[in-house]
């Protein structure tokens, strides 16, 4: 089970609120259509060519959603994949710490750990993922291109969060 909600803060009115359950493969494509709906684009006229900016870049937030779906421990009950939208950040929980002798460290390096083989063998063969380990460089690498602050990694004993800083969209 994933949870999607949007707020100003975390004391303030849920503004909009979805579970997303089910086949993952079926899932996992109607999450990041949902996701968009909340990543608004502007332009500005460069040279005579159209620009454009999101307030997250979509590779991203897609990396960051089914890297979430893909490492969490799935033996904590009663957690489901958690994505909470503020105005100035997204943030990605994902149920279960950092497994085995992974660090954050060695991720933003690109040294990968599959927690669950079986899921990753299955979210590869319908190419969401590829098994190389760059989806953190590659996180940081596309928030960087798009005017975006640098990514947020944090790892908890029951969690590990990614929090996507807003780019230059902020007030869109």
């Amino acid at each position: 089970m994933w949870f999607f909600w949007r707020l100003r803060t975390r004391e303030s009115k849920v503004r909009d609120h979805r579970t997303f359950s089910g086949a993952l493969i079926g899932a996992l494509p109607l999450m990041i259509s949902f996701l968009a709906n909340y990543n608004p684009r502007a332009f500005d006229e460069i040279k005579g060519q159209r620009e454009e900016r999101v307030k997250y870049p979509e590779f991203a937030v897609r990396e960051a959603v089914v890297n979430a779906l893909c490492h969490r421990d799935y033996t904590l009950q009663g957690a489901g994949v958690r994505i909470e939208i503020f105005q100035d950040r997204m943030v990605v929980t994902s149920p279960g710490g950092l497994s085995n002798t992974q660090t954050i460290g060695r991720m933003k390096t690109g040294i990968s750990y599959a927690r669950n083989p079986l899921l990753l063998q299955y979210l590869y063969d319908y190419r969401y993922v590829e098994r190389l380990g760059r989806s953190i460089p590659k996180i940081f690498a596309s928030m960087k291109s798009n005017g975006n602050k640098v990514p947020e990694l944090a790892d908890g004993d029951t969690y590990f969060q990614v929090t996507l800083p807003a780019g230059g969209l902020r007030n869109v």
